[in-house]
């Protein structure tokens, strides 16, 4: 039999992991994230590991403290790097009430909105997250009750693409592993993990799953799980060659209207319909609303063009058919156009964040969406080094503010439009209000960018260094409010 390091070596470097690779693992405390860290760390290295743990502060307060505290020491133990993302008490909740979804799908999207955004920050594309087989056959059976598309019955996906921009991906090497396996190895291996009190509350439908109906098939049917996950297995086959086909076929067909992508009705029809609605699919993903549209939706968009519709509405957007093509007008309840509105699930609307901060002396500061560390050279101790700060020629005091029009930075190459350079750098219009500037008494001394290259703090963009001949080293080490750092 294979040992477990053995088991996620080869599903990682089967998915293009190599050892050079820095990674992040997705880190709750528990019995699987914790043996998985302790993997990881034999395969790896501490070096180019980071654990984030998202607090989402719906358990009692005394609970997560020990928790926190328990996270905090195995991954000084282990020479781990740690992030830790507090969300906001109140704020699933409200976001659980305003979706109209449960508080676990909510936490979960809080729990990947904050993964994504910190690989962002320090440009790592590679997200490792703990699910196990256990997880995947109670994942198969609640989506059998909910209902929707046949391809969700092929359960969890060992490689998801979480953000096509900077091609962040989750990979889950423990899919094929029994989490009494995981309790094996973390006994065997002396480690210490904590307990999620809400797991045992059987409100929660993964739960009522976990604790009522699986028990209950384990009695009565003794091979109930290899026969679910050969169906989960074959689905997913059928999927991805049904998911080859529409790509080939909505590049033939994908065309433009009034500035918007538009598909060719005409050579649409032509096509069956399992490969329609997979063309709909990826057609409305590529417009950014594809999160919007389940099985039904896509079901009625289809059914409306078949019979020659002029105009069709479908998940509250509109779409016009009327010239053998089809376009998405927009939501029906609004103006603005799809494509002008973020796809995230977390940002729906943007404002003009306006932030000032005057910094006297090195320290710790907070400023607008950020949280930030000034320290000299060699005086960060243990929150902040060289490798993981950003240095700077800087000027005390200085401030950090968000950007305005007009800016301009005197780079190397010339005096440039710090408008002009985000768009080279490719950072997203919608996001730019939200840049941290760095302006000391000799002018824009840096521009923080959103991403950063592998393994590195967030890219910066540079003054031309001799404008400051008199300032001193400084390293800024930049975090996102709710953030707290350990680096070892």
């Amino acid at each position: 039999m294979k040992s477990l390091e053995t088991v996620v070596k080869e599903v990682l470097f089967s998915l293009g992991v190599d050892r050079e690779q820095h990674v992040i693992l997705a880190f709750s405390g528990g019995l699987d994230s914790t043996v998985l860290l302790d993997v990881l760390v034999n395969i790896l290295g501490n070096e180019r590991l980071r654990a984030v743990y998202v607090c989402h502060n719906l358990r009692p307060k005394e609970e997560l403290e020990r928790e926190m505290s328990l996270i905090k020491d195995t991954c000084r133990i282990k020479k781990v790097r740690l992030t830790l993302v507090h969300v906001r008490e109140g704020e699933i909740s409200k976001y659980a009430k305003q979706k109209k979804c449960g508080i676990e799908a909510a936490a979960r999207r809080f729990r990947y909105y904050a993964l994504i955004r910190t690989a962002r920050r320090w440009g790592i594309s590679t997200i490792v997250t703990a699910h196990h087989a256990d997880d995947q056959v109670e994942t198969i059976l609640m989506r059998l009750m909910r209902g929707g598309s046949l391809s969700s019955l092929a359960g969890i996906s060992t490689s998801t693409a979480l953000d096509r921009g900077s091609k962040i991906r989750v990979l889950r090497p423990l899919l094929q592993v029994q989490r009494r396996t995981l309790r094996d190895y973390a006994e065997k291996q002396g480690l210490r993990w904590s307990e999620d009190s809400t797991n045992d509350k059987t409100i929660f439908l993964r739960n009522k799953v976990r604790h009522m109906l699986i028990p209950y098939l384990d009695e009565q049917f003794s091979s109930w799980k290899h026969a679910i996950l050969g169906y989960a297995s074959q689905i997913g086959d059928a999927e991805a060659a049904l998911r080859s086909v529409a790509e080939q076929r909505l590049s033939a067909m994908q065309g433009v209207c009034q500035g918007e992508p538009a598909l060719d009705l005409d050579i649409f029809k032509e096509e069956p319909v399992a490969v329609r609605r997979k063309i709909l699919q990826l057609f409305l993903r590529g417009l950014g609303i594809g999160h919007h549209f389940g099985y039904y939706a896509l079901q009625s968009l289809d059914s409306a063009i078949i019979s020659g519709a002029l105009r069709a509405e479908a998940a509250k957007y509109e779409f016009d058919l009327s010239e053998g093509l089809l376009w998405c007008k927009g939501k029906t309840q609004f103006s603005s156009a799809p494509r002008a509105r973020n796809a995230s699930f977390l940002l729906d609307s943007y404002k003009e964040d306006q932030y000032f901060l005057k910094v006297q002396a090195p320290g710790e500061y907070a400023c607008g969406d950020f949280r930030f560390i000034a320290a000299r050279r060699g005086q960060g101790g243990d929150v902040i080094s060289e490798h993981d700060g950003i240095e700077l020629s800087l000027a005390f005091p200085f401030i950090v503010r968000n950007r305005k029009e007009g800016d301009r930075l005197h780079t190397k190459e010339g005096v440039k439009k710090i408008d002009a350079l985000l768009k080279e750098a490719k950072v997203p219009v919608n996001v730019r209000h939200t840049v941290p500037v760095i302006e000391d008494r000799y002018g824009i001394a840096a521009v923080f960018l959103p991403t950063g290259t592998e393994g590195q703090a967030p890219g910066v963009l540079y003054r031309k260094p001799s404008l400051c001949e008199d300032g001193e080293i400084v390293y800024i080490f930049l975090l996102l409010k709710g953030d707290y750092t350990i680096n070892v």
